[in-house]
């Protein structure tokens, strides 16, 4: 999305909104809603990377590797949060 339109402004118009919420659960689900617009357009994810990252995952899995498929689930869960940007969500709690 761009212009008028991108998700950077429709994540700050609806924490806007979610900043004027007085209900608990929709204030919550406004900043939610922010920080999945705050995400849209993050970039992808290297693919040659994590499919090498999903066949060590396997490879260790298939040999009962249990070390190994732990540092591969942790090395693909890294690459795959590296793109996304941070969200504030305890200020959907006020605190």
């Amino acid at each position: 999305m761009r212009g008028l339109y991108s998700t950077q402004r429709l994540a700050d118009a609806a924490g806007a909104l979610a900043g004027r919420a007085t209900e608990a659960d929709v204030r919550a689900q406004l900043h939610a809603l922010g920080g999945i617009l705050r995400n849209l357009d993050a970039p992808d994810v290297d693919e040659a990377r994590r499919d090498a990252l999903a066949r060590r995952l396997s490879e260790a899995m298939r040999d009962d590797d249990e070390p190994g498929a732990i540092e591969a689930m942790r090395r693909l869960a890294a690459l795959e949060r590296a793109p996304l940007r941070g969200v504030d969500w305890s200020a959907a709690s006020g605190g």
